[in-house]
Protein backbone atom coordinates (compact mmCIF):
# COMPACT_ATOMS: atom_id res chain seq x y z
CA UNK A 1 0.00 0.00 0.00
CA UNK A 2 1.46 3.37 -0.93
CA UNK A 3 1.05 6.55 1.07
CA UNK A 4 -1.65 7.71 -1.34
CA UNK A 5 -3.59 4.52 -0.72
CA UNK A 6 -3.63 4.80 3.07
CA UNK A 7 -6.78 3.82 4.84
CA UNK A 8 -9.25 6.66 5.15
CA UNK A 9 -12.10 6.14 7.55
CA UNK A 10 -15.58 7.63 7.26
CA UNK A 11 -14.75 10.24 9.89
CA UNK A 12 -11.82 11.37 7.76
CA UNK A 13 -9.15 9.64 9.81
CA UNK A 14 -6.05 8.79 7.76
CA UNK A 15 -3.97 5.84 8.93
CA UNK A 16 -0.42 5.10 7.78
CA UNK A 17 1.45 1.87 8.34
CA UNK A 18 5.03 1.87 9.61
CA UNK A 19 6.22 0.84 6.14
CA UNK A 20 4.38 3.75 4.55
CA UNK A 21 5.94 6.19 7.00
CA UNK A 22 9.38 4.76 6.28
CA UNK A 23 8.83 5.30 2.57
CA UNK A 24 7.50 8.84 3.01
CA UNK A 25 10.22 9.79 5.48
CA UNK A 26 13.07 8.45 3.40
CA UNK A 27 11.72 10.16 0.26
CA UNK A 28 11.75 13.41 2.23
CA UNK A 29 15.37 12.66 3.17
CA UNK A 30 16.29 12.26 -0.49
CA UNK A 31 16.37 8.48 -0.82
CA UNK A 32 15.29 7.11 -4.18
CA UNK A 33 12.75 4.30 -4.45
CA UNK A 34 15.50 2.15 -5.94
CA UNK A 35 17.81 2.75 -3.00
CA UNK A 36 15.02 1.90 -0.55
CA UNK A 37 14.10 -1.29 -2.46
CA UNK A 38 17.71 -2.49 -2.48
CA UNK A 39 18.09 -2.10 1.29
CA UNK A 40 16.83 -4.47 3.93
CA UNK A 41 13.68 -3.44 5.80
CA UNK A 42 15.72 -3.16 8.99
CA UNK A 43 18.16 -0.79 7.24
CA UNK A 44 15.37 1.48 6.03
CA UNK A 45 13.81 1.45 9.49
CA UNK A 46 17.18 2.41 11.04
CA UNK A 47 17.56 5.23 8.49
CA UNK A 48 14.21 6.70 9.52
CA UNK A 49 14.97 6.31 13.23
CA UNK A 50 18.28 8.13 12.69
CA UNK A 51 16.40 11.04 11.14
CA UNK A 52 13.22 11.19 13.21
CA UNK A 53 13.94 9.44 16.50
CA UNK A 54 11.09 7.08 17.32
CA UNK A 55 10.42 3.77 15.61
CA UNK A 56 8.07 4.01 12.62
CA UNK A 57 5.39 2.02 14.49
CA UNK A 58 5.45 4.66 17.24
CA UNK A 59 5.19 7.46 14.67
CA UNK A 60 2.19 5.73 13.09
CA UNK A 61 0.51 5.42 16.48
CA UNK A 62 1.11 9.08 17.36
CA UNK A 63 -0.27 10.12 13.94
CA UNK A 64 -3.41 8.10 14.64
CA UNK A 65 -3.67 9.40 18.23
CA UNK A 66 -3.55 13.00 16.99
CA UNK A 67 -6.71 12.30 15.02
CA UNK A 68 -8.60 10.67 17.88
CA UNK A 69 -7.58 12.67 20.94
CA UNK A 70 -10.21 14.54 22.93
CA UNK A 71 -7.69 17.32 23.69
CA UNK A 72 -8.70 20.18 21.38
CA UNK A 73 -5.17 21.65 21.40
CA UNK A 74 -3.61 18.40 20.17
CA UNK A 75 -6.41 17.32 17.82
CA UNK A 76 -5.43 17.15 14.13
CA UNK A 77 -8.23 18.66 12.07
CA UNK A 78 -9.41 16.96 8.88
CA UNK A 79 -7.96 19.68 6.65
CA UNK A 80 -4.45 18.96 8.00
CA UNK A 81 -4.54 15.16 7.77
CA UNK A 82 -2.79 15.17 4.40
CA UNK A 83 0.33 16.72 5.97
CA UNK A 84 2.09 13.59 7.20
CA UNK A 85 5.30 14.94 5.65
CA UNK A 86 5.11 17.95 7.99
CA UNK A 87 4.54 15.56 10.89
CA UNK A 88 7.72 13.64 10.05
CA UNK A 89 9.69 16.85 9.48
CA UNK A 90 8.66 18.05 12.94
CA UNK A 91 10.12 14.86 14.44
CA UNK A 92 13.32 15.50 12.50
CA UNK A 93 13.47 19.09 13.76
CA UNK A 94 12.99 18.08 17.38
CA UNK A 95 15.60 15.32 17.08
CA UNK A 96 18.26 17.56 15.55
CA UNK A 97 17.46 20.93 17.07
CA UNK A 98 20.22 22.07 19.45
CA UNK A 99 19.18 22.68 23.02
CA UNK A 100 20.38 25.40 25.33
CA UNK A 101 22.84 23.12 27.14
CA UNK A 102 24.65 22.10 23.93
Amino acid sequence: MSSNDSDSYDDGMVVYTADELISIGLKLAGYSKRRMRRAKCSTNERRLIDRCGPKPVSCAQVWEDLQTTSDPEAFLKKEHRHAVDCFLMSYHFVRHCPVETE
